[in-house]
C-alpha cells in the first residue's frame, strides 16, 4: 500500500498562506502577477485546496514572463525515507488558444539571497513541468465533472536548471536539503500567456517503504488510468479520485 506524508493539504498540515509569497517577473521589470487563495473542494475531500492564479504577461519583456508562488522554508525529505512527490490537482477542461495550462513544480536545495534592489540571486533549481489540461491525461476526457489527478514524481526526474536552462552537469537533487518549493507558470517565450489558474488539492512526499508507490513511480501497476502530459518521466502517472483518496490521510 502506498503511504504519503501530506506536506500541504491535510487537517494536520493545512495550507498556511502566510508562509507563501509571490515571486513574479516584476522583480525583473515584468508585469506578470500571481496569487494563492484557499478554496473549498467538492464534497468528499478531506480538507480544502488552494487556487493558484494570476496573469502571465509576455509583452513587457518581449515574450518572456513568469509568475510563481514560493514557500521559502525548509522541507527536509531524507532520501532513505522518501522517494518522490505526490502532487494532486484538478485538470483544466477546454482551454482556449494560448491559455496557460503548463505549470512547473520547483524545488531548491540552496538558500536564495535577496539583493538590495529586491531581486533574488539565481541558484540551481530542480524542476518538473506538466500539462494540466484534461486532454493531456488519457481516459479523462469522457469523465463528468472535475476529476483530480495525481502526479507521482520521482526525485530523480526533477531536472536541474539555472535561470530556466538545463544544467546536465549539476549535482542530483538532495531531497534532504530542500530549502524552498514553488509552483510556477512561465511563458516558454510566448507559447502561453494571459490569465491562468491551477487548483491544487495537496502536495505530499511518498514514503520509500510504499511498495505500491514505488511500482507506480516506475509505471508497473495496472490500476492507474493514464499518464500525465509531462515532459519529464514516463513514470509519472495519474490516478482517478476514487483511487487516491485513501492515500492522503
Amino acid at each position: 500500500m502506498t503511504t504519503v506524508r501530506i506536506l500541504f493539504g491535510s487537517p494536520s498540515s493545512p495550507w498556511d498562506l502566510s508562509r507563501w509569497e509571490p515571486v513574479d517577473d516584476r522583480l525583473r521589470g515584468g508585469s506578470s502577477t500571481s496569487h494563492l487563495e484557499t478554496m473549498t473542494l467538492p464534497s468528499g475531500s478531506r480538507t480544502g485546496g488552494v487556487r493558484f492564479y494570476g496573469d502571465l504577461d509576455t509583452k513587457t519583456l518581449g515574450g518572456a514572463g513568469f509568475a510563481s508562488q514560493s514557500y521559502r522554508h525548509a522541507v527536509p525529505l531524507a532520501a532513505d525515507e522518501y522517494k518522490g512527490i505526490s502532487f494532486i490537482y484538478q485538470p483544466k477542461t477546454s482551454p482556449v488558444a494560448k491559455e496557460p495550462t503548463r505549470f512547473t513544480f520547483i524545488l531548491k536545495s540552496a538558500l536564495v539571497s535577496t539583493r538590495p534592489d529586491g531581486r533574488r540571486e539565481s541558484t540551481i533549481s530542480y524542476e518538473y513541468t506538466f500539462d494540466s489540461s484534461s486532454s493531456a491525461c488519457d481516459k479523462l476526457e469522457n469523465t463528468s465533472g472535475p476529476v483530480p489527478v495525481e502526479l507521482r514524481i520521482p526525485f530523480r526526474d526533477f531536472q536541474a536548471t539555472y535561470r530556466g536552462r538545463p544544467q546536465p552537469d549539476a549535482e542530483p537533487l538532495n531531497s534532504a536539503e530542500i530549502k524552498e518549493l514553488s509552483i510556477m507558470c512561465r511563458s516558454d517565450f510566448d507559447k502561453q500567456s494571459g490569465p491562468f489558474e491551477l487548483i491544487v488539492e495537496s502536495i505530499g512526499a511518498i514514503h520509500s517503504e510504499s511498495r505500491e508507490g514505488l511500482q507506480d513511480l516506475y509505471g508497473e501497476k495496472t490500476t492507474l488510468v493514464g499518464r500525465a502530459g509531462a515532459e519529464g518521466s514516463s513514470g509519472v502517472l495519474v490516478r482517478l479520485s476514487s483511487l487516491i483518496r485513501g492515500l492522503c490521510g
